[in-house]
């Protein structure tokens, strides 16, 4: 099992990652786990961006976020 402090940094690299692929132009999707999703929504906050959609956290939920 992960110590969650590796799976928040996970969660950071993973965001620093979407940044880098859509300040390239590319649209991109994130497929995981309810509670990594959350820590990669909190990563991307902390990175300036915005949730503009959310479907909560029910199975097989979205959420959207954009840059500000």
């Amino acid at each position: 099992q992960e110590p969650r402090r590796e799976a928040e940094q996970r969660a950071e690299q993973a965001a620093e990652m979407i940044v880098d692929l859509a300040a390239s132009g590319q649209d991109v999707v994130v497929l995981a786990h309810g509670f990594f999703n959350f820590m990669i929504g909190r990563s991307l906050r902390k990175l300036g961006w915005k949730l503009v959609a959310s479907e909560g956290y029910k199975y097989w939920s979205m959420r959207r976020f954009e840059r500000n």
